[in-house]
């Protein structure tokens, strides 16, 4: 079931004692951290997160790596260690291009062949755990 735009909206209008002791039964071993950090709803930021995929990451002698060319949520933390694969499988090809003295610019386009399965099956990953997070605390809300 997916929750609908200005939900948090709705939720922000109730007082926040009861989310708090919600949130503190649901995930005890944060009771400590809740207490000392969350003592309204000023607490709270909404944050809008999506993920997207670039269909071209290199172009004009430009590649892309990490957000810029592929966004991903939170969950799972997958980004910052896509980012740094990507920054890894792009220095190996700057070493190889070197080489070649950076005669062609073409080998920057071998980074999404290189990295671009695997960054796809992250972001199908992080859609099933959104769906599986949702799905086990939607009695939360």
């Amino acid at each position: 079931m997916e929750h609908s735009r200005g939900a948090y909206s709705k939720l922000r209008e109730q007082p926040i004692a009861p989310f708090v002791d919600k949130l503190v039964s649901a995930f005890p071993c944060l009771s400590d951290s809740v207490a000392a950090n969350i003592q309204s709803w000023s607490d709270f930021v909404l944050l809008s997160v999506e993920s997207s995929y670039c269909q071209s990451w290199a172009q004009d002698n430009v590649v892309l790596i990490g957000d810029a060319a592929h966004t991903m949520t939170p969950t799972g933390a997958f980004g910052l260690n896509a980012a740094l694969e990507d920054a890894d499988a792009l220095s190996e090809l700057l070493v190889q291009m070197s080489a070649d003295q950076f005669s062609s610019t073409a080998q920057l386009q071998e980074l999404q062949t290189i990295r671009g399965a695997k960054v796809q099956q992250q972001l199908a990953r992080q859609v099933e755990m959104e769906s599986s997070f949702q799905q086990r605390y939607e009695s939360f809300l």
